[in-house]
C-alpha cells in the first residue's frame, strides 16, 4: 500500500469532530497505520499534535522534518525504515517536544537520525535499531530523556554523539555496537541512576569525558 506523507500530515491537523457530523461525512482514517510505503516529505514543523501518532512497519522513502514540533501524546515508529534524513532537531533547529513515550524500536535509519536538542519527556526506546549512515549515524547532542533512554542491541555503523545528553533515570547500551572507526561521544552527558554499556563494542574512539551518573556505571564485558 502507497500512502502520501501529505495526507497524514492533513489527517493530523484536523480537529475532532463530532458524532453527528462523523456520521454525516465518513472519512476513513489513515492511523494508526501499518504496513505502508510512505512517498514525499512528511513535513510536521511548527505543529502541535493532539493525536497519537502510530506508524509502525512502514518505509518512508523521503525526509521526515519534526523540529519545532510538539506531540502530546505517544509517538511510535516501531519497525520502520527512513531512506532519508529524519530531523528532529539539528544545531540550527531543534526543540522538537515529546511529552509522552517515543518508540523507535526495530527501526532501520538509512539517513541520519538527528535528535539534536529535543526534549522527551517518557522514555525512548532505540531498542534493536539500525542507524546505517556511516558519514554520521545519529545525533542525540544535548537531548533530555525524562525517563529512560534504552538503545540495547542497537547498531550504529558512523559516528554517533550523546555529548551532553541528559537522562533523568537509566541509559541502557547493552550488547550495543559501535562500528564506526569514527568516534562515539559521551562527553559531558548525565544519567539521573545509571549508564549500561554490558557485552557494548566499540570499535573506534569513545569518548566518556565528565560523564556524570547519581549511581554507577556498568561496562562489564564491554570491549573497546
Amino acid at each position: 500500500m502507497i500512502v502520501h506523507a501529505q495526507d497524514i500530515v492533513d489527517e493530523l491537523k484536523q480537529e475532532p469532530r463530532s458524532e453527528q457530523k462523523a456520521v454525516a461525512s465518513p472519512q476513513r482514517s489513515l492511523l494508526p497505520l501499518q504496513n505502508a510505503t510512505i512517498q514525499g516529505k512528511f513535513d510536521l514543523r511548527n505543529l502541535v499534535i493532539d493525536k497519537p501518532l502510530e506508524i509502525q512497519h512502514c518505509h518512508f522513502k523521503d525526509e521526515v522534518d519534526l523540529r519545532y514540533c510538539e506531540f502530546k501524546q505517544v509517538v511510535n515508529f516501531a519497525n520502520c525504515t527512513f531512506d532519508q534524513d529524519l530531523n528532529s532537531g539539528d544545531e540550527i533547529e531543534s526543540h522538537t517536544i515529546y511529552h509522552k513515550d517515543l518508540i523507535f524500536s526495530g527501526t532501520t535509519f538509512i539517513g541520519t537520525m538527528r535528535f539534536n536538542g529535543a526534549k522527551v519527556e517518557g522514555s525512548a526506546y532505540f531498542l534493536d535499531a539500525w542507524f546505517l549512515n556511516e558519514e554520521h549515524s545519529a545525533d542525540f547532542t544535548a537531548s533530555s530523556f525524562g525517563k529512560t533512554l534504552e538503545c540495547n542491541n542497537a547498531v550504529f555503523r558512523g559516528p554517533v554523539s550523546f555529548s551532553m545528553l541528559h537522562c533523568s533515570n537509566n541509559g541502557y547500551f547493552n550488547n550495543a555496537r559501535f562500528e564506526s572507526t569514527g568516534e562515539a561521544r559521551f562527553a559531558f552527558a548525565s544519567f539521573g541512576t545509571h549508564i549500561e554499556c554490558v557485552n557494548a563494542v566499540f570499535k573506534g574512539k569513545a569518548t566518556f569525558h565528565k560523564v556524570s551518573c547519581g549511581g554507577s556505571g556498568h561496562f562489564e564485558n564491554a570491549r573497546f
